[in-house]
């Protein structure tokens, strides 16, 4: 369960430093574009000595698809944490788990059953009301496109680390295969960094470096926790009670520092949110 907690701590943190990225003035692209080469590094320094490095492997294209997906979702969250609040925020990315979830059942045999049907029901709606505005933030419409594209993105980033971990992986490739799925993510950001800094619209900046590093840290140990947590529970567990706690530990992080408060209908998402995780988890 070390594996599990780690992952949902580093995970929690995450969405804190994207709201916070906003009041620190950080270039949040910049920062994840810095993030990815960290994840990079620490999955190189974590190879076991004597790893065999052979790109003929058959995870190569899951793993580099894994890796494009991850530098969308993290674009995303960054923008929707600051444009709608953490929380909701939180809630979107973290229900995102129905998706390995559902496949789970189909894929490796764990039972469905009308409960877990309704339990996905929940949980987009809980993605709907989430979306809705804090007292500190103004909803412009087209908002709601952020928090569902980080559910679909999300599930389908999960599911495909998911499916790779049980198809192809032993724990000795874990640091190889994050050093590739992390490098993919890093030429797509480095690639959009260039650009942005040619059309000035970006500019290297220490305190973004900085908040790169910091969040390449946890970031890292959020996918490396997750990943050794599959050997140890079974699928339909793991993602609920891992969502859960990341939802409730990041709203109230959130709560804590930035005194961000949920409106009605905000609280009403966060509570279909548990409901529907309670559901997967008990069916």
């Amino acid at each position: 369960m070390s594996w599990f907690w780690l992952s949902v701590a580093c995970s929690a943190v995450n969405f804190v430093y994207f709201r916070a990225f906003r009041q620190w003035g950080i270039q949040t692209f910049l920062a994840i574009a810095v993030n990815y080469l960290v994840c990079m590094l620490l999955g190189w320094l974590l190879m076991p000595e004597g790893q065999n490095i052979n790109l003929q492997q058959p995870w190569l294209p899951l793993a580099l698809l894994t890796g494009s997906l991850y530098v969308l979702m993290f674009w995303m969250i960054g923008r929707s944490a600051q444009r709608i609040g953490v929380a909701p925020t939180a809630i979107a990315a973290k229900l995102s788990m129905v998706i390995p979830v559902v496949a789970a059942f189909w894929w490796f045999d764990e039972p469905f059953s009308p409960q877990g049907l309704l339990a996905l029901v929940l949980a987009l709606a809980a993605v709907w009301f989430s979306a809705g505005k804090t007292a500190a933030m103004q909803l412009r419409p087209g908002h709601l496109r952020l928090p569902m594209a980080i559910f679909l993105g999300g599930g389908v980033a999960d599911l495909l680390l998911k499916y790779t971990e049980v198809t192809y992986l032993n724990k000795s490739d874990y640091p190889f295969f994050l050093f590739i799925l992390f490098g993919s993510s890093a030429i797509i950001g480095w690639t959009s960094v260039g650009m942005g800094l040619v059309r000035k619209q970006l500019r290297l900046e220490y305190k973004s470096v900085v908040a790169g590093i910091l969040l390449g840290i946890t970031n890292f140990f959020s996918v490396f926790g997750i990943i050794h947590a599959f050997k140890e529970m079974a699928s339909s567990v793991l993602f609920p009670l891992n969502n859960l706690a990341i939802i409730l530990i990041s709203s109230a992080l959130a709560a804590w520092i930035f005194r961000e408060r949920l409106n009605r209908r905000q609280y009403a998402g966060a509570l279909l949110a548990v409901l529907a995780i309670l559901l997967f988890v008990f069916q």
